[in-house]
């Protein structure tokens, strides 16, 4: 226990390291040791020391304010050392307890560098002091006396050498004896009386005495008065919950009780309030005894409602230190403490906050572009708040919004996300905010209404379809019949193998059926050549389907050497196909056309905003838009913002409002508020439907991953690639030279680690041994080559099933195989599906990913894993689809120990990212730079 000022005002209390010299311990500092060694007592103490060292009220006091601790030491201003010194004295009371009840031993040392003597030891006393109080009025003057009683021994504190320990709870120091004061007995109380017997009070003065100073105390017990009346009075209370700051300056409750017309806070010791009444130079107290059962009733309604006690005086909102969250548990509890009589007080507070309820009005004026909405706030106290005036403050996350006499209105949460997108992309003009029509879904919670404009459910297919559409294939044309009659954009997303195409098919036929009759019936709109952008691959698929399903549409392929004799009348025909290379080489002439219905499909060929690709595609004039494709988010959110662009100009704003606002932050949190405003934008124009969802008899599919072994040689040639790629990037960080040469020399180790996982012989060609996952894939095609089961085989690597392919000849087994170098496609694809002999097909990923029906197939092994988990289901719908009969089996291929098992990591973590804006999605990103890193380095 050693003297201190500046911090406490009077001791302070460490834990030091001692020696022992019989009479006295040799001091050697501080107790900087393990807490291991200490019993739990022990530690308790010296953990609270610690909280009240230098270097603790720095950090939590002075850190933000004052740039180093010696500044803090030295220019701490006087409020700030109030608020320390409250905090000091509630931890040393603390540390006195526990010491007491412990029975470790506290020294008393004069100076910090004194050896404390064993005879200094510091004595505690249980019970606490009496204090008698006496106020002896005479005619002239008031004669205030204080004196303390231990037991029946009188304790005169201007006679003794008493010193002050602490303030609030009191306890005092008499040599080496320590003495609780009576509860609620503040040793402010105590300080003039340490030099002086009495006080002696001038009538002059006695009236500002009796209201400033006597009218706090009178309530004590072992009070003594001569010359005025103190009456018992009976109590009119209420309790009252008083909105404050703690020392930190976090939002905190205060349950306080008002009885008569004097106030008391619940944790106050004092057994009763007194009220002060002057009449003629006679003053009469009044005394109110308190209630404590009727007050506990009170603290225990709001423990039981939600808030916790802090700090033993104070209440808050559990793990919440704002103002919205308290100013909302009052909102949400208005009624009850309105019940329960409570009166909210915020007279401490340099602003106040409202706690009443709101209305929000907004009438709605559109046109055939827009939306505006003309909306105000209107506060149950009459105030009227624009709406708009809350712009800033929802697109940054700010809740209070400061309004007339320093009032506070905290903006509810749950407008963030319901109207922090409405604000982004609004537009504010005289009053109004103002929305893209193509934005309808940010209003339609408000509005109580969708933007379709007339019942779909009854609109039947063209009746020149020549296919029965299935039920969730109907409900799919009847969607985008919606979207197109409303002249907006759509993005069909379902499944590989659900019939995207013959969906779309229906909608060209329904477009040609009502803007081209053959009745003589007014068309809806002129008719206009319809456009089908398809990668090259899959544009024979498309004509074979449009020549099956809508042999009345006339359909022209615009491919190859022979367009350019076609340009001159290419709007003739009612439907043309082409292939996104082609639409790129000539825009320039496609470009000034206006076409009808346009359709990109596998519309993630111009995910890239700066590919020359959708550079092309973002010029084309059409109609009306529509968008294929199983991954419109392939890599990254910001494939949804090219797709939106292109189908829906305007919806997400510009990229770089897209990228701050959406991107960075769902990365960060996924399942935050821009996600919610972001599927809220894009959920009216992306239709998604897994098979499982909509195919009940679709058959069932088992997925089974296979982990496969190393061999010995294998795997040290695996540790030495590692070993040359962590040095690398660690080389680059010590010389701070990262640059995209680095990155681009992690991702060739990548793919070499990647090869060597596989087979090593994709890295080193003189490799003459096996692989232990090339030895398990053969093992389990045997078991297959003897039954009539046919197995796809996809990889990454054209190498890798040559080697496949290599090792199939040996053996004599019939296979096909279908690389981006395969130029007789649907020869290979008919000589797999015709022939029961050939029972393989490898197939490269650019090559098979869409396009193909390869229903014959029961097996799929995935002999890599890929970046992309999408591209794997695109890869396993060729067999699990629409005319499937068997049972599917996949099976995915992964080499233990390798990164390809942190590949299967980086797809789960980043699957969660396309699942929270396009529910079922499923789809993959491709690795960050930092991911690169993290394969090779963790």
């Amino acid at each position: 226990l050693i003297p201190e000022t500046r911090w406490t005002s009077f001791y302070t209390i460490q834990a030091i390291r001692a020696v022992d010299y019989g009479d006295y311990y040799s001091y050697l500092g501080q107790f900087t040791g393990s807490m291991q060694q200490l019993s739990p007592v022990e530690r308790q103490v010296v953990q609270l020391c610690r909280r009240i060292e230098i270097s603790s009220l720095y950090k939590s006091y002075g850190g933000k304010k004052f740039r180093t601790e010696r500044d803090f030491i030295l220019r701490a201003e006087d409020e700030l050392l109030e608020r320390i010194r409250a905090f000091t004295a509630k931890i040393i009371s603390q540390i006195l307890r526990f010491i007491q009840d412990g029975e470790l031993p506290l020294y008393l040392k004069k100076l910090h560098l004194d050896n404390p003597h064993k005879k200094d030891r510091v004595c505690f006393h249980v019970t606490p002091l009496r204090a008698v109080t006496g106020f002896y009025r005479t005619e002239e003057n008031i004669r205030y006396r204080l004196t303390l009683f231990n037991g029946e021994k009188e304790i005169i504190p201007s006679a003794t050498d008493l010193q002050i320990v602490t303030l609030y709870p009191g306890t005092v120091l008499l040599d080496t004896d320590l003495f609780y004061l009576p509860p609620g007995f503040s040793a402010v109380r105590l300080k003039p009386f340490l030099t002086k017997r009495d006080i002696i009070i001038p009538h002059q003065n006695e009236r500002e005495y009796f209201r400033k100073f006597i009218l706090k105390n009178i309530g004590n017990d072992n009070i003594e008065t001569e010359g005025f009346d103190v009456v018992e009075r009976k109590a009119i209370k209420q309790p009252i919950l008083s909105l404050e700051k703690d020392i930190a300056g976090y939002p905190i409750a205060e349950l306080c009780f008002r009885y008569n017309t004097r106030t008391i806070p619940f944790a106050s010791d004092k057994p009763a309030v007194v009220e002060l009444e002057e009449v003629e130079d006679q003053y009469r107290f009044y005394t109110t005894r308190r209630e404590p059962e009727w007050e506990k009733r009170f603290h225990h309604w709001l423990l039981s409602h939600g808030l916790v006690q802090w700090e033993t005086d104070f209440y808050k909102v559990p793990d919440e230190n704002t103002w919205a969250t308290l100013i909302g548990w009052i909102r949400t509890y208005q009624d009850v403490l309105q019940k329960e009589g409570f009166e909210i007080e915020q007279d401490k507070l340099p602003v106040s906050y409202y706690t009443g309820g709101w209305q929000l009005d907004y009438t709605e004026n559109s046109s055939p572009d827009w939306f505006r909405l003309h909306a105000q706030i209107i506060l149950e106290d009459g105030t009227v708040i624009p709406f708009q005036n809350l712009w800033q403050h929802i697109l940054s996350g700010n809740r209070e919004y400061i309004y007339g006499d320093n009032k506070v209105f905290i903006i509810p949460e749950e407008w963030f996300s319901r109207y922090s997108a409405i604000m982004l992309f609004g537009k504010k003009e005289k009053g109004e905010l103002q929305l893209q029509r193509n934005q309808f879904s940010l209003l339609e919670e408000e509005r109580g209404k969708t933007l379709q404009n007339e019942a779909i459910e009854g609109i039947d297919p063209p009746y020149r379809l020549h296919a029965t559409l299935r039920e969730y294939q109907l409900s799919g044309y009847r969607w985008l019949y919606q979207l197109y009659r409303n002249q907006l954009g759509a993005c069909l997303a379902d499944d590989m193998g659900l019939g995207k195409t013959i969906q779309t098919i229906g909608l060209l036929l329904k477009y040609k059926e009502e803007n081209k009759p053959e009745t003589g019936e007014e068309p809806h709109e002129p008719f206009a050549t319809c456009l089908i952008v398809a990668p090259a691959s899959v544009v024979h698929n498309w004509r074979n389907e449009l020549r099956k399903f809508a042999p009345s549409l006339l359909v022209a392929e615009y491919t190859g050497p022979s367009r350019v004799g076609m340009r001159p009348s290419l709007m003739r025909w009612e439907v043309i196909i082409t292939t996104y290379q082609t639409l790129r080489n000539d825009i320039d002439f496609l470009k000034e056309k206006q076409f009808g219905v346009v359709v990109f499909d596998e519309s993630q060929s111009f995910k890239n905003r700066d590919s020359q690709v959708y550079q092309a595609v973002s010029l084309i004039q059409g109609n009306h838009f529509i968008a294929l494709s199983g991954t419109p988010i392939e890599n990254s959110l910001s494939d949804l913002w090219s797709l939106m662009s292109v189908i829906n100009p305007g919806l997400l704003g510009n990229h770089t409002t897209f990228y701050n606002y959406f991107v960075r932050p769902i990365t960060s949190d996924v399942n935050g508020l821009h996600s919610d405003a972001l599927r809220r934008l894009i959920q009216p124009f992306i239709l998604r439907r897994t098979k499982e969802e909509v195919l009940k008899d679709l058959p069932e599919r088992t997925d089974e991953l296979i982990i496969c072994d190393t061999d010995p040689e294998q795997q040290q040639l695996y540790d030495e690639e590692l070993s040359k790629a962590r040095n690398r990037i660690l080389e680059s960080k010590l010389l701070q030279t990262r640059s995209r040469t680095e990155t681009f020399g992690s991702l060739q180790a990548i793919i070499r680690l990647r090869q060597i996982a596989n087979h090593p012989r994709l890295a080193n060609p003189d490799y003459s041994h096996s692989s232990g996952k090339f030895r398990e894939i053969f093992r389990m095609l045997e078991e297959i080559d003897s039954t009539h089961h046919k197995v796809l085989l996809f990889s990454d690597y054209v190498s890798y099933l040559d080697l496949v392919a290599e090792e199939m000849k040996r053996r004599t087994w019939e296979y096909a195989m279908l690389t981006g170098s395969t130029g007789n496609r649907e020869e290979v694809i008919r000589h797999f599906s015709q022939r029961p002999e050939c029972r393989f097909f490898l197939i490269s990923l650019k090559a098979g990913g869409v396009g193909l029906n390869l229903t014959e197939a029961d097996y799929v092994f995935i002999l890599d894993p890929w970046w992309n988990l999408a591209a794997e289901e695109q890869a396993i719908s060729r067999a699990h689809r629409i005319g499937q009969k068997q049972a599917i089996f996949v099976y995915r291929f992964v080499t233990a120990g390798t990164l390809e098992e942190k590949i299967l990591n980086i797809q789960r973590q980043k699957q969660d990212i396309s699942d929270a804006i396009i529910p079922l999605e499923g789809k993959q990103f491709h690795p960050t730079e930092t991911e690169l890193e993290r394969l090779l380095t963790e």
